[in-house]
């Protein structure tokens, strides 16, 4: 038996790596590294591994060792068993900076929608409209 043309030219599926990468929430270049680290069990400079991520960008070429970790990190996102320290990501914490950052953001995207929300009223009441459109209307 002959085998597939996918297997030779190491084509596979591009959802694979993303979907790999969303589980651990690294980014696909990182799974490549990831990948080669557990395959070779020794890392690899980020310029060397470029060549290889961008066969896989470009014609969709990815290579057995990339797809075995894959594959192996979306079995066990199937299974309940995933946690990305066995693959050697640490887990992130949020800064301080990081909480300042989100609570400013969340009070601006507060702000502007009860602005928006007052406009939509003022501009109903302009055009005749009349009556409460938001809750609560008593």
């Amino acid at each position: 038996m002959m085998p597939d043309k996918d297997w030779i030219t190491g084509a596979g599926k591009a959802d694979e790596v993303q979907k790999a990468a969303a589980c651990l929430q690294v980014s696909e270049f990182h799974v490549f590294e990831l990948a080669w680290t557990r395959w070779f069990g020794e890392d690899r400079e980020p310029r060397d591994m470029e060549a290889m991520y961008w066969s896989y960008v470009a014609d969709g070429v990815i290579p057995h060792w990339v797809r075995h970790f894959c594959r192996n990190v979306l079995e066990r996102m199937a299974s309940g068993r995933l946690d990305p320290r066995d693959f050697g990501v640490p887990r992130r914490r949020a800064t301080p900076e990081m909480l300042y950052e989100g609570i400013v953001g969340l009070i601006l995207l507060s702000v502007v929608i009860v602005l928006l929300l007052a406009d939509a009223q003022k501009s109903g009441e302009a055009m005749g409209l009349g009556g409460c459109f938001f809750p609560p209307c008593y």
